[in-house]
Parts: structure tokens; sequence; C-alpha cells
């Protein structure tokens, strides 16, 4: 559930992550489900351990483990965001040398007319209050 929500969180336009995250869970577990009844003759009701794969068990999963997708979408966005040219070449950089140059080149990292607006939604709509 951690890697979905990642995708979902650092993927999806605005308004489709706003308005349609349960819906788009609803189709990846019909599809989910379909998969493994239909291509691999899992006999329903689909069972791990213990535990059925039913819509109900991933709403609970998606309750549980979305913020830590959420954490790792808030950490990554700048970096995924990242106009190519402000990107240093890391390869190449001593951190413990860094001089002046280098860490504007940090600072001006983000890509801020497309990563601030996703990152804002993240935090007003996807947090906890």
């Amino acid at each position: 559930m951690i890697d979905l929500s990642y995708v979902l969180y650092t993927s999806l336009q605005i308004p489709v992550l706003n308005k349609n995250v349960l819906d788009l869970l609803r189709v990846y577990h019909e599809a989910f489900e379909n998969h493994l009844t239909k291509r691999l003759k899992f006999k329903r009701p689909i069972q791990f351990g213990c535990q059925e794969l039913n819509w109900e068990f991933l709403q609970e999963e998606w309750a549980a483990y979305k913020y830590y997708g959420l954490t790792m979408a808030l950490l990554y966005l700048p970096c995924m965001c990242a106009n190519q040219g402000n990107i240093p070449a890391l390869e190449v950089i001593d951190l413990k040398d860094l001089g002046d140059t280098e860490v504007s080149m940090f600072s001006n990292l983000m890509n801020v007319e497309h990563t601030l607006p996703r990152l804002t939604n993240l935090v007003k709509f996807h947090l906890p209050a």
C-alpha cells in the first residue's frame, strides 16, 4: 500500500488526486482481483494468510499506510520536479567542500512553479489535521 500511495501522491494531477482517490483505489482493487481470479486462477474469496483481500481490507490498509507514501512524496517531489539546469553534478561534488556556488545550486533545485502547488495541495488536503 505504501508504494501505491507514493505513486498516487506523486503522479496524479491535483484535481484527480483530491476528488478520485477512492475511485482509483476501487479500480485498482478490481483489476488486482480480476488478475488473481482470471489469470492466476485464485478462488474467491481471495485469502492471504488468514486475511481476505476484499475492498474493505484495502480501505483499511489505505487508511493505515497512506501517510508513508505521502511522506515520501513530500520528500521526493522537489527533486522529481527540478529544472534540469538546476541539478548539480553530484558525482563531482565533495559535500564537505561545498562552496557558495554549490549551495545556491541546491537551494535553487526546486521548480517552484510546478512543485509548490503540488506540495501545498498535499499538505492542505492530505495530511491529517
